[in-house]
């Protein structure tokens, strides 16, 4: 037997039991989040990668969306509106380095999952993993992409938080003419 074997064995049941009561407590603020998500009448979780926790992540950072007049300003708020830099009329829009980071990384990361491909090759969301593919077409790297999809998702939030409906997913068009035109036009962070 090791010499310090006992102190070891004091040190694990510690950190176990440690260990358990933070699991305790994460199971407990699930729980009263869950009724909270409930009590204030939410259809985030409606959205494809949209979990209750996710949900009350951006109302936590949100807040009531009726201080906000329109899906820009809210965009503006959490940094994700393009900003034109430029004079004599030659104007370029560039991300943003201003805004709520916290809700701006939050909103980045469900754009990132809504064009997300299962193993059996079916995209979460359909409508947003065809937007992705034509912003990359027109030229945007994958983050600029991800920022027009963050741009969207800022609309589809403020509306259904504003109208407390529950997530319609977008019929996805196949021919190059209907696709979807959008004018998100960031192009490179300004420094």
């Amino acid at each position: 037997m090791c010499e310090y074997q006992d102190s070891r064995d004091i040190v694990t049941r510690g950190i176990l039991s440690d260990i358990q009561h933070s699991d305790k407590m994460l199971a407990e603020i699930d729980s009263e989040l869950e009724r909270l998500y409930k009590e204030l009448g939410l259809t985030l979780a409606t959205m494809p990668g949209m979990k209750i926790i996710m949900s009350m992540k951006l109302i936590a950072e949100i807040g009531d969306i009726r201080r906000f007049k329109s899906s820009e300003k809210l965009a503006q708020y959490a940094g994700i509106a393009p900003t034109p830099y430029g004079s004599a009329g030659k104007n370029k829009d560039y991300a943003t380095k201003q805004g709520n980071r916290r809700l701006q990384a939050t909103i980045y990361y469900l754009a990132v999952q809504q064009i997300q491909i299962s193993p059996s090759g079916k995209p979460r969301n359909p409508y947003f993993r065809n937007y992705y593919e034509q912003k990359l077409l027109e030229g945007k790297n994958p983050k600029q992409a991800l920022i027009c999809i963050s741009r969207k998702l800022v609309k589809v939030i403020y509306s259904m938080l504003k109208n407390k409906t529950s997530y319609a997913m977008p019929e996805v068009l196949e021919s190059k003419e209907d696709k979807v035109s959008d004018s998100c036009d960031v192009t490179k962070e300004a420094s």
